[in-house]
């Protein structure tokens, strides 16, 4: 039975509630029906879609966790939930209103501890779920490693792992090369660098060549980085001659190789972040991704401006490039870019030579000759150097940021860039300053020292140059006359 005042019909079309009304007509005592069409969205249910198994924490590097799902059809946003409890009751993550398909956690979760996850597709009052089995983030294998230039994807400069201290002892010296290394990457045992066309996995250890492998008649092979059980690197011969390659890291054993546009570059180190592998590339410049297990490209971005010898950094969740002064943030999926802060430039080549750096809440970029701190929150710059003349990248741990001015070493406050103190060495240093366990470490071309975070002061020093790294408890250096050297820490 249908009352004056009540709902006529009530029916569901195209989206659409249509509903008609009763109302008494003016003048009368009669009933008049009045139809109303009321637009109240129906919402359908996203397609089903599935989770993938998380990229575990490095503590070496200070990676965290990397999630990512596929994308769920209809779904506006996503809510991501990590836990400690199977049910939920207590959660470490809570992130409502993600509007891509992946997150890194911008902190580390704990190693020993199961972490329950899931991932909810809004589409309006409609949902659909998705929930991951108990993982622990823990990586054993790359404990105390070296992946890439600055030891992580913030390019940090820090190693955080190494327990090592001064004095050094010579461990071993392996003849590679007439031309300069690379810089080391390290990981499981093995050290890796690049030099010309060949690229080098060496015994930690001893020192033995453990495999190499020979490109061929190319331009030149980049700057190597290893990831767990992955060497990647760019190895450039224009186009279509450039690739991105992924070897076994302990075998040699070709995993894929992926085409990059490209003139005539000379390529940093790759980073890997999550699933994805982001590197320079492009025949006029640009930001690649690729996916890390199958080389598939996820996207190019071509807005960046042709400039070579730089390489992407990675934090909270994006992907950042420093180039022609300009500090983009791009989305880790698309590559879109997000934000752009720009710092004055002087140019001085087309190659960059330096890279951002992450760390102590803020990202620190050289345009030379000014060291830039930089919010990446209000994407303001917080303080920068004056009278001096930075180049290269810096490093950053703890309260201090790391900077070769003028060939001499200096340490300024992280938070505002009062200086703290200058180390003079050889006057020539200028390869990127790394800090380990309370000592920096720095070189020129022909000279290595150690010197306390604290105060400046040399402990240690070796007549061998080049490019850094410590991880393992060795410090390797890349010489320019082919040389990888290396020197046992005290353990």
């Amino acid at each position: 039975m249908v009352h004056s005042s009540g709902i006529r019909a009530l029916r569901v079309a195209a989206g659409l509630l249509l509903i008609a009304i009763l109302a008494p007509a003016c003048g009368s005592s009669k009933s008049k029906t009045n139809t109303v069409t009321v637009q109240v969205p129906v919402y359908t249910p996203p397609v089903a879609f599935t989770l993938t198994l998380p990229a575990d924490a490095d503590p070496a590097t200070a990676v965290s966790p990397y999630f990512s799902w596929t994308t769920a059809l209809g779904a506006f946003s996503y809510h991501l939930e990590v836990s400690t409890a199977s049910n939920f009751s207590t959660l470490v993550l809570d992130l409502p209103n993600l509007t891509s398909t992946s997150y890194q956690a911008s902190t580390p979760l704990a190693g020993s501890t199961p972490h329950w996850w899931r991932v909810t597709a809004i589409n309006g009052t409609a949902t659909t779920v998705a929930t991951g089995s108990p993982h622990s983030f823990t990586t054993v294998s790359t404990a105390n490693a070296w992946p890439c230039l600055g030891g992580d994807v913030r390019h940090s400069g820090a190693n955080n792992a190494e327990t090592g201290t001064p004095p050094l002892t010579f461990a071993w010296n392996a003849g590679l090369s007439t031309v300069p290394l690379s810089p080391p990457a390290y990981e499981g045992g093995l050290a890796f660098v690049t030099a010309a066309r060949i690229l080098w996995a060496v015994n930690a250890t001893t020192g033995a060549v453990s495999w190499s492998k020979d490109f061929g008649s190319v331009n030149n092979v980049g700057q190597p980085s290893v990831w767990q059980g992955r060497v990647l690197v760019g190895q450039n011969n224009h186009t279509p001659g450039t690739f991105l390659w992924s070897f076994n890291a302990s075998t040699g054993a070709l995993n894929w190789s992926s085409p990059v546009g490209a003139q005539w570059e000379y390529y940093w180190t790759p980073i890997v972040a999550g699933n994805a592998v982001y590197m320079n590339g492009g025949y006029f410049g640009g930001l690649y991704g690729f996916d890390v297990n199958t080389g598939a490209q996820l996207f190019f971005n071509d807005k960046l401006e042709q400039y070579d010898e730089w390489s992407p950094a990675f934090d909270n969740n994006l992907v950042y490039t420093f180039v022609e002064g300009n500090l983009r943030a791009h989305d880790p999926v698309t590559g879109v870019i997000q934000s752009t802060v720009k710092v004055t430039w002087n140019w001085a080549g087309w190659s960059m030579k330096t890279s951002p750096v992450f760390g102590a809440g803020k990202v620190y970029v050289i345009a030379p000759p000014v060291l830039y701190a930089i919010n990446p929150t209000t994407k303001l710059v917080d303080w920068q150097t004056t009278g001096l003349n930075f180049t290269g990248t810096p490093a950053v741990a703890g309260t201090s940021v790391y900077g070769i001015s003028g060939g001499i070493l200096r340490s300024h406050n992280a938070a505002t860039g009062a200086f703290q103190w200058s180390f003079a060495g050889d006057t020539t240093l200028n390869h990127p300053p790394l800090v380990a366990n309370g000592y920096v470490f720095i070189s020129s071309d022909n000279n290595v020292y150690a010197v306390r975070v604290s105060d400046g002061v040399q402990v240690w020093t070796a007549a061998v140059g080049g490019w850094i790294s410590v991880a393992g408890g060795k410090l390797f250096v890349g010489r320019p006359n082919g040389v990888l050297t290396a020197y046992t820490l005290t353990p």
